[in-house]
Formats: C-alpha cells, structure tokens, sequence
C-alpha cells in the first residue's frame, strides 16, 4: 500500500496503530499477521474488557471489534468506548458471521462506522481500512486549517493593538527620553544632588520601555529585523557568552554545539532575544534548579508539523534544541502556548509575552518551532532554521 506523503491527506502504515477483538485466536492471528505484513502496528484483545483498557491506553487509529463475543460483545464493548470522555479519532468496524439488518442497525447505534460481515473478505477489510485512514488524515488537516484560521484572526487583533500602542507609546517615550536628557545635561556634577542620581533612573527605566516596545512590535508589520547570513555555531557561541551569567549557579547548562554547519540567515539581536527568553522559561520550570540541553545540529527529515503554523515541513534545517528537567507543560496547556492571550501562571506573575515573542522571531526568519513535553519530564522546544547557500559574514 504505497503512499504519497506530499498529500495532506496521506498516511503512512507505520503510524498506524489498529487493536483487533476477537474471542476467536484464530482469527484474531490471521488479521494481526495480514496487517503486520502491511506495516501496520497491530495490538489484540480477546475480550471487552481488554479491548476497552487497550483504548484507554493505546488509543489506536482503528479498533477491528468482533460483534458476538462472551461476556462484554461487541455492540455493549462499543457503546462503552464511545461513551468514554476523551479526545480521539478512533474509527471502530465490527465485523460479524450475523447478516442481518438488525445486527447492521445495533452496530451504527452503538457507534461503529463501518460493519463487515464473516467470513471476512481480505481485499475489502484492507480497503475500509484505507478509506477509514484517509477519512481520519482528511478532518485532522481541516481541523489544523480551523485552528490556524482562528490563531490568524487571534494575532491579527493583537498586530492591531501592538502597532496603535507601541505607535503613542513611542511618542511619549520620546518625549521623556528627551526632556531627561535635557535635564541630565543641565545639572552640574555634583555627587550630593540625588536629583542626578533620580534622572538617571528615569532615562534607564525609559529604555527598558523601549525594550518592551520593540517586543509588541514583533506581531505588527512594522517589526524591524535585520536578517544576516551567519555561520549558527559562532552565533549560538556569542550569544550564550552573553546569556549564560544570568542563569542562577544552581542551573547547570549542557552545551551539545555540531561546528562548521551551513549558514543560515537570523537577526542577531532577536535570535539572543528569542534564546533569552526560551532560557528564562526554562528556568522558571525547573524553580531554578536543574539542567538545561542546548543542542545545535544539521537537521533534515521528509516531514515534520509546525507547532505554532502546523504547516508541514520538509527540506535541510539546522536545528537549535533546548531541553529542560523541569515540570513539563499538560497537554491542554501545550495547545495554547503560543497564544499571547494565554498565560499559565497566576495572575500577576507572568512576565511578559515570551513564547508568542518567540515564535514571531523564528518565523520572521523563514524558520519553525516544534514543541514536545512530557509531564514532570520537561519540555524540548526545537526551532528550525532553513539552511542558506549565500556566503556567511565575517
């Protein structure tokens, strides 16, 4: 069953896990051997009660349910799996030796998608197989287009306020900025004046504004970034110089760093703002006691789903990694990560607009990011940078 994988609707056997129900081993040995040899990952339940447990733990793509079994059969075993609270896209086809219509009617009722009848015809069961796979191919695509429709009409709202607020904020700042200057320039030097001392705070704290106006300005169209071709070992190098005094002494921080990779093209500011922020993270999942894995490598695989834009992505990478032991990120949470709407913490702890300030730079420089995480594990965030021909600069 050849595939194409350039189709978003398109799946590959190995992906695919199929739970087969039969209280007959025979026949559960059969199905298991064809579809193995088909590529399939296959898993067997001679009962309900197995075959509810396996979905709960497994969730398979398909669930091969044999209607008259003893005990739990397969009509009150699919009832019950799709009464279960969860998240899945398990399709379930029974198959059965009855041939009647009201056999037919229980199996939808209970909540089957398709029914087969014994003895099974090989050719047809590898065919609904194939169609139920595509049709699950077919609504995750258009479930990650909804999704990526609302996460654009999300950020175009936030491009909106951004630019109306950093466009006023930038006057006023300016005008500040200048005032104190003039101020500054017009007191003598006189150590016992705190005046002095006090406008100096003013014109610092003017330029940590400043530094926040240049983050909002990420998601308006009027971001600034000056993309150059830069060898991503030197800059990965120069940027942790700068980075790594800020962690807490209780942080230790591999470094796993491939040199002479390719070029690739980044803004040298956002990447260090980007990294910084990715650190800081990091640190505060960890209560600033752990590791931190930062890994640089040549990176290229036939596909791979965006986090944020959920394009898929194939071609030549170079991949930047960074790996934490902290508390991990929930799988509801993992969802929502990028939304700048969205934050984790309690009220009046978050520190700013991190992880959207983070994909906007990594997007604004061709690349993607992919997230991972397990529970009390830790988190990986990986950010893919398309590799570049054009000569590196010195």
């Amino acid at each position: 069953m050849t595939q194409d994988n350039s189709s978003p609707f398109a799946y590959s056997p190995s992906d695919e896990l199929i739970l087969v129900v039969d209280d007959d081993p025979t026949q559960s040995l059969i199905i298991q051997s064809m579809l193995e040899n088909r590529g399939f990952d296959v898993l067997v339940a001679d009962n309900g009660a197995d075959a509810i447990a396996a979905f709960q733990q497994h969730n398979p793509s398909i669930i091969l349910l044999d209607a008259i079994m003893p005990g739990l059969d397969g009509f009150e075993t699919c009832r019950q799996i799709n009464a279960l609270e969860h998240d899945s896209q398990t399709a379930i086809l029974m198959f059965t030796a009855l041939n009647d219509d009201k056999s037919v009617d229980m199996a939808f009722k209970a909540g089957a998608v398709d029914f087969i009848t014994k003895p099974v015809c090989w050719s047809v069961l590898i065919a609904r197989i194939g169609y139920l796979l595509k049709q699950k191919a077919n609504v995750k695509h258009i479930r990650r287009i909804e999704e990526r429709l609302r996460h654009s009409q999300k950020m175009e709202a936030v491009s909106n306020i951004a630019n109306n607020i950093t466009h006023n904020f930038n006057n006023i700042l300016g005008s500040i900025a200048g005032y104190t200057d003039l101020l500054i320039d017009l007191k003598p030097e006189d150590k016992s004046d705190k005046s002095a001392h006090y406008l100096q705070q003013i014109k610092k704290s003017t330029q940590r504004a400043n530094t926040l106006v240049s983050q909002m300005r990420v998601f308006t169209n009027i971001a600034i970034t000056h993309l150059e071709t830069l060898k991503p070992s030197a800059l990965l190098d120069d940027t942790l110089s700068i980075l790594q005094p800020t962690l807490p002494g209780s942080i230790k921080l591999i470094k796993q760093i491939e040199q002479h990779l390719p070029a690739i093209k980044a803004d040298p500011l956002q990447f260090q703002q980007m990294l910084s922020n990715l650190l800081l993270n990091a640190s505060q999942a960890m209560s600033g006691t752990g590791n931190i894995t930062i890994t640089l490598r040549q990176f290229q695989q036939d596909s791979f789903i965006c986090s944020y834009c959920f394009h898929q992505i194939s071609g030549d990478y170079i991949e930047l990694s960074i790996t934490d032991t902290g508390t991990g990120i929930k799988a509801n949470t993992l969802k929502k990560i990028f939304d700048p709407y969205y934050s984790s913490k309690p009220f009046g702890e978050a520190v700013g607009m991190g992880l959207p300030i983070v994909q906007g730079i990594v997007h604004e420089s061709g690349g993607h990011i992919m997230v991972e995480s397990v529970p009390d594990q830790g988190a990986e965030f990986k950010i893919v940078f398309p590799v570049t021909e054009e000569p590196s600069e010195p």
